[in-house]
């Protein structure tokens, strides 16, 4: 009965730990609808580039997977029975911190959820499993409770972006801006060659003219000069308006903002499944690790 009080502590621990990491990351839907946006601009950077960018969200969304597997895989093989109901209590509180977001709540509900079933699971596992069992359970237990976790917490992200439409516009208005700033940015390598425009427009004005003075041609070459920067700046400028003034108010706007709550939800969870994947080693390895401990044999 001990051992159980010191596990229900243990929980208390990892639960805490895990919406410390979350609220000490500031990745809210705010953060997500902005990151969605940036990553236009990500996709022309190097590797390395795009590298750095992305490493904040992954290493925080790898460490929430991790935790999470390791309560499970601990809670299920400790047994804790009736004592799991105990921690509803930190993860009713949790989502004060994050201001009663719908997507918080419903992923403290997630982790409850799945907290409650995770020992009949895990005896179901158990029996089925023959080969291998200590590094399969793991990997079984954490895909199955990840998987009820990742989905009420997305139907969460769903409702929340779907009562409030301000993230779709941030989206939307950020995406466009981007957009625009990357198409004016690569219109000057539709222009003429500076240089080369240049001198064929001053060797015109030399024939045309007779103009043979070197002062005189420095100063038209200058004023040319001047002209072409004021003519290429001009037209970036326009072009930006003439795109976010087509776009802001096309149909293609409209279906963005329409669908944009199920389409994040959508990425949210296969993003999530995808790291849940390449993590499956770490869980094999907290299975083993937590056998030892709760199921000597």
């Amino acid at each position: 009965m001990e051992k159980k009080y010191i596990v229900l502590g243990l929980d208390f621990m990892i639960l805490s730990l895990l919406y410390l990491l979350l609220y000490s990351s500031n990745i809210n839907l705010t953060y997500i609808s902005e990151f969605q946006a940036s990553l236009i601009s990500i996709l022309f950077l190097s590797a390395k580039g795009i590298f750095i960018s992305l490493a904040p969200l992954l290493l925080y969304s790898l460490s929430l997977i991790l935790l999470l597997s390791f309560l499970y895989i601990t809670t299920s093989l400790s047994e804790l029975g009736r004592l799991k109901l105990f921690l509803a209590i930190p993860l009713a509180i949790f989502p004060y911190f994050f201001n009663f977001s719908v997507s918080a709540m419903f992923l403290s509900v997630g982790i409850f959820v799945s907290l409650l079933i995770s020992e009949k699971l895990g005896k179901i596992y158990l029996d089925e499993i023959r080969d291998y069992k200590k590094l399969r359970f793991g990997i079984k237990l954490s895909a199955k409770l990840l998987f009820i976790t990742y989905s009420i917490f997305c139907l969460g992200i769903f409702l929340q972006l779907s009562m409030n439409e301000s993230y779709a516009y941030l989206f939307l208005n950020e995406s466009l801006n981007r957009t625009a700033i990357l198409i004016s940015s690569q219109y000057k390598y539709f222009l003429p060659e500076k240089e080369s425009l240049i001198n064929l427009q001053l060797e015109m004005i030399k024939q045309n003219y007779n103009i043979t003075d070197e002062d005189k041609l420095k100063l038209i070459r200058r004023e040319l000069e001047e002209s072409y920067n004021e003519t290429a700046t001009i037209n970036e400028t326009q072009l930006q308006k003439i795109f976010l003034n087509n776009f802001r108010n096309s149909d293609l706007a409209k279906v963005t903002v329409r669908y944009y709550p199920i389409l994040t939800a959508l990425i949210a969870y296969s993003a999530l499944s995808v790291l849940s994947f390449l993590s499956a080693p770490f869980f094999a390895l907290f299975s083993c690790i937590l056998f030892k401990i709760f199921k000597e044999e």
